[in-house]
């Protein structure tokens, strides 16, 4: 099924905000979700162990299989040559054997390794051996969500390498200021942030915060307790920042685990006012977001807009704003709220499979910050199916989803350590400098290796990813 294209060139006087993120001529493609037998597995050496090995006579070193040797003591040496001679890596440990799942890592300390393998090269002498802490090995993990393969912007931000370190937690609250959401999507449900203080559908505000029966969110546009999406874009959006993760349905978000509030401030043909996105800004961080992702814009100042900003500044929440599909330089045409100079706001272009700037993108060389991927993205759509969409509205969502994994190792955090984290640990592109603030295309994992102490980096691939993402059948 393919939906009608969209246009967004032509806006009246009355309608001042519009979507940040439907590509010019954009098709939406709904993509049916396929099952998939992956499973997430992991292989762990465990216990106070050393693994040894010599190298072969074409200068490698032999790893063809294995030998365990419950306990290190003297005369090892004569099992650990017998396992040589057979061109085997030798595993010592100095206790009872640790190699089964349910035993616990244990650290080694520096000199003890060094005296044990001294140990064993004296019992072996004139053999050049290898000898080193038998260290935990884990995989980089995939979730096994069918259509994963399809998201290649999770591989372009190195979303794997980071989701071995965090995927996310509930207590980093995320408000879509956007069309609403499907909250009953398969793959989201698990994820919406819901009102404990109130109880639905009484008629009563229940916690006293001006909204009554706001449990999943509230609806600024009819002005109710209901902000299901009956346009499908926050939907969308909101599947990039969060669809639950190695769940085997769909698509998974940025963060597998976080709290999505629902704010509908865009009505079923995708425009709103400044009246109601500064209200569902107000709202959202009444209700404790500390980011708000907001796929929209608008080409006109606004007092009422920049006030929402402070407020949510001023309640420690970042904004993560669209920077516009409109090709221009907003430092020239400016794009709000992306275009906002307050330090609480991250300005989003979007990037390419290939890593080159979207041809739609708005870009400005001190007014838009960084890149995410914006073309052609896969995500969540009304009535738990899924589909393809362009623009830097897909883009928004990606960063904000970033930020939702920082604060899951952090929730201290502040707006301000997210975003000059998150600015400072860019890929840069050659083809984006003095295009963009930072000149480069966001990179998760590099952000979370500077709030998650202790992680050691894995190398990373030298060049950028250049699969388009799989075409997924029409249902």
């Amino acid at each position: 099924m393919k939906f009608p294209h969209v246009s967004l060139t032509l806006v009246s006087l009355r309608t001042l905000v519009i979507l940040g993120g439907i590509l010019l001529s954009a098709e939406i493609i709904l993509a049916e979700s396929r099952s998939n037998s992956r499973t997430e597995r992991k292989k762990v050496f465990r216990g106070q162990e050393l693994v040894v090995s010599f190298p072969t006579a074409s200068g490698g070193f032999s790893a063809r299989s294995s030998a365990r040797v419950t306990k290190l003591k003297d005369g090892a040496g004569t099992k650990l040559t017998k396992a040589l001679a057979e061109g085997k890596v030798g595993v010592f440990s100095r206790t009872q054997s640790l190699g089964t799942q349910s035993a616990a890592p244990v650290e080694m300390d520096e000199s003890e390794v060094l005296t044990m393998c001294a140990s064993i090269r004296a019992s072996n002498p004139g053999v050049e051996i290898t000898c080193e802490a038998n260290a935990l090995v884990e995989s980089t993990i995939t979730p096994n969500d069918p259509n994963y393969s399809s998201l290649y912007g999770m591989s372009a931000i190195s979303a794997p390498l980071a989701w071995d370190i965090t995927t996310g937690s509930a207590s980093a609250v995320v408000a879509i200021i956007d069309t609403g959401i499907d909250y009953t999507h398969p793959d989201l449900v698990g994820n919406i942030a819901t009102n404990a203080a109130e109880i639905p559908n009484n008629s009563v505000d229940d916690d006293g915060n001006g909204y009554i029966d706001d449990y999943y969110g509230y609806d600024f546009i009819n002005n109710d307790s209901n902000p299901i999406d009956d346009h499908y874009h926050g939907t969308h959006c909101a599947g990039t920042i969060g669809a639950t993760g190695n769940n085997g349905r769909g698509v998974a978000g940025v963060a597998w685990r976080v709290s999505l509030l629902p704010v509908k401030v865009l009505d079923s043909y995708g425009s709103g006012t400044l009246a109601s996105v500064a209200a569902g800004m107000n709202y959202a961080v009444q209700r404790g977001a500390k980011i708000l992702s907001m796929s929209l814009g608008t080409s006109s100042y606004s007092t009422t807009l920049e006030n929402a900003i402070l407020n949510a500044r001023n309640s420690g929440a970042l904004v993560v704003a669209a920077a516009g599909n409109s090709a221009l330089d907003t430092d020239l045409y400016p794009n709000y709220p992306s275009s906002s100079t307050q330090d609480n706001v991250i300005s989003v272009a979007a990037s390419t499979s290939s890593d080159s700037l979207a041809y739609f993108s708005n870009y400005g060389p001190t007014s838009v910050d960084l890149a995410a991927p914006g073309e052609s993205i896969l995500s969540t759509y009304l009535g738990g199916q899924y589909a393809y969409a362009s623009g830097t509205s897909m883009a928004t969502p990606h960063v904000a989803g970033m930020a939702a994994l920082l604060l899951a190792i952090n929730p201290n955090l502040s707006y301000a350590s997210i975003k000059s984290i998150l600015l400072s640990t860019v890929d840069p592109i050659p083809s984006m400098s003095g295009k963009l603030v930072t000149g480069g295309r966001a990179n998760i994992y590099n952000a979370v290796l500077q709030v998650a102490p202790g992680e050691t980096p894995t190398p990373l691939p030298t060049s950028a990813p250049t699969t388009q993402p799989t075409s997924v059948p029409e249902p």
